[in-house]
């Protein structure tokens, strides 16, 4: 019998074989869904090519999640705490800085992460796009940008709380509008 080439994986064995703890597992599988929707999109994504591309079995990825939704779900939260948790700010426990300084330096970090790497950013806008013609009436639908809104407010609150300021504008209605400014300025590039 012929071996194969010592470069060529051997994704069976290397499936079986390896013991993953159930918490990196749901990591590698969100890092899986995130990177096949940056080359492939959302349309083309399914739990077999999941589990393919973390390099884990099956029946893993319907362990750890309740489905494709439920991993799509994980993957907008993975991007909301990488918007919010912005080197600096104390992360969605909290803002050192006023407002202005805050949504400056959210903005900053937004956009050098859209710079550095378009298809991040463009993949959670199909998504959203995806979820809402696909799915009027999922949770995931109705809740990707009350999720980014309501993380998003919480740390312009507490940016206003520690500076001691004060706004005309409630901090979730500034942050749906710090959105919807961040995803249409994504969309002209």
């Amino acid at each position: 019998m012929n071996n194969p080439p010592s470069n060529v994986r051997n994704k069976k064995s290397s499936v079986q074989s390896s013991r993953v703890s159930s918490a990196d597992r749901k990591d590698q599988l969100i890092h899986a869904t995130i990177a096949l929707m940056r080359r492939h999109g959302v349309q083309r994504l399914n739990i077999r090519a999941i589990a393919e591309e973390a390099n884990a079995p099956l029946a893993t990825v319907h362990y750890c999640f309740e489905g494709k939704d439920d991993l799509l779900s994980h993957a907008v939260e993975h991007w909301l705490r990488r918007m919010v948790d912005v080197p600096g700010l104390g992360g969605s426990d909290g803002a050192p800085f006023g407002l202005a300084q805050t949504v400056e330096r959210i903005a900053e970090a937004y956009w050098a992460a859209f710079v550095d790497d378009p298809l991040h950013v463009l993949c959670q806008i199909e998504l959203v796009l995806w979820a809402a013609r696909q799915l009027p009436s999922d949770t995931l639908a109705n809740t990707i940008y009350q999720r980014y809104e309501r993380a998003l407010g919480d740390v312009f609150a507490k940016a206003l709380s520690h500076a001691g300021e004060t706004s005309t504008w409630e901090p979730t209605d500034l942050a749906r509008t710090f959105i919807a400014l961040i995803d249409g300025a994504s969309l002209q590039l």
